[in-house]
């Protein structure tokens, strides 16, 4: 499964340990549980395309983040777009 920490128990990759993405006094209903529903859309759209479109960092791999993921996880952008 792409995008993933662990894969037994699975634990999502919705952020960037260390990156201050995500620190403990934020609020989840503002900051894991839409990243949960993005990183959804996103495994929805793998398990058709079996292609992860849904940008983030892989250290071993060396890829960085999309900067449009880093702007929506910001709340510049909405997280789901219609049209193309």
């Amino acid at each position: 499964m792409p995008h993933v920490y662990d894969q037994s128990p699975t634990r999502l990759c919705l952020y960037l340990p260390g990156s201050g993405e995500w620190e403990s006094w934020m609020r989840l209903d503002q900051t894991i549980v839409p990243w949960t529903a993005l990183w959804l859309f996103y495994f929805e759209d793998w398990l058709h395309s079996d292609d992860w479109k849904g940008g983030g960092q892989h250290p071993a791999e060396g890829r960085t983040a999309s900067p449009r993921r880093t702007e929506r996880r910001r709340g510049r952008l909405p997280l789901f777009t219609t049209g193309g």
